[in-house]
């Protein structure tokens, strides 16, 4: 008898150990922070140096951050499919949302136009753009996680599995926002007092703590995917 195509896959998946996903994916992120460091410690302005740039946007790092947001909400797509719990719906959702984010730069474009129209101000070392782009992520935010808190409150026993999952996940959420926006806010700040190094190193501070938190992320969206894969679906 020949295995179905499913039962195949789901296999493959229970026999990945999520750990050596994790250090994978740490050791490659480590190794664009030191690549950039490296360059820009050399002073290099070759086209290795765009591509390997942690703080550009269509980068290898970049391209590479892409690929971890697909991977989370393909393996957040398969839980649901397997186990139609909303909760892991809402988290495609959310990483489905932090990839067009990351592509097509919405919060930024989103956050210029709404400085426009609500004429905003600069202040606290921030210029207008600033407060235009931290309203539309908090708008982004409360949405999604709005919709998360409906789901995870309205869940009921036989999704006991999915609430321990976010609870997991939204600790290195709050990491990568702490990263995104914190960090990135006190870089602007930091950009005003014209001393470079330490712009710099903020910058990297801020790209190698995001990168970070979506490795984790990641790899335990692998975790639990490996997890449901091994049991009867509901």
């Amino acid at each position: 008898m020949v295995a179905s195509p499913d039962l195949i896959w789901s296999d493959r998946v229970v026999r990945l150990n999520w750990t050596s996903v994790l250090i994978v994916l740490l050791l490659v992120d480590l190794a664009f922070v030191l690549a950039h460091m490296a360059l820009w410690l050399a002073h290099l302005h070759a086209p290795l140096n765009h591509w390997l740039d942690i703080q550009r946007d269509r980068s290898i790092p970049e391209f590479f951050m892409y690929g971890k947001w697909v991977a989370c909400i393909l393996a957040c797509a398969y839980c649901f499919a397997r186990h139609r719990a909303p909760l892991y719906f809402v988290w495609s959702a959310l990483f489905a949302y932090f990839l067009l984010d990351d592509s097509l730069q919405i919060h930024e474009r989103a956050g210029r136009w709404l400085t426009e129209k609500l004429n905003l101000e600069p202040g606290f070392w921030l210029r207008a753009q600033d407060f235009g782009e931290l309203a539309v992520s908090a708008a982004a935010g409360f949405l999604l996680f709005g919709a998360m808190a409906v789901a995870y409150m309205t869940a009921d026993a036989s999704q006991s599995v999915s609430r321990a999952f976010s609870r997991r996940q939204l600790w290195w959420v709050g990491v990568l926002v702490f990263f995104g926006v914190l960090v990135d806010m006190l870089h602007v700040q930091i950009r005003k007092l014209g001393i470079r190094s330490v712009t710099e190193l903020t910058g990297v501070l801020e790209d190698a703590g995001e990168m970070t938190a979506a490795s984790i992320l990641l790899a335990l969206c692998i975790r639990q995917a490996a997890i449901l894969a091994s049991r009867s679906p509901h």
